[in-house]
């Protein structure tokens, strides 16, 4: 059995015309659009650090014209729950 035939030539011929006659279409349009799709890429970075920009300097507002954190001391709490632990009628298993 043949592989290389006069049909499966020409076959083979004209997928690579096509495939290259769309590439050359597809190209031609991408040079169109162009233009604006650096525009839109543009304008969108652009955007992107004004906001960056902007969260930072309100992160940066509050940390410093907020109070202070207090510091929490959960000693107390701790005791309380280790306490209850300990009066507990069976022991508890480790999961």
């Amino acid at each position: 059995m043949k592989i290389f035939t006069k049909r499966n030539a020409l076959v083979g011929y004209l997928t690579l015309k096509a495939n290259s006659r769309a590439r050359r279409h597809f190209m031609r349009r991408q040079k169109k659009r162009s233009g604006l799709k650096l525009v839109t890429l543009l304008v969108l970075g652009i955007l992107s650090v004004g906001l960056l920009i902007a969260f930072a300097g309100v992160l940066h507002r509050r940390s410093r014209d907020g109070e202070p954190v207090e510091e929490v001391d959960l000693t107390d709490e701790i005791e309380i729950v280790v306490d209850d632990l300990a009066d507990a009628p069976e022991s508890i298993p480790a999961t």
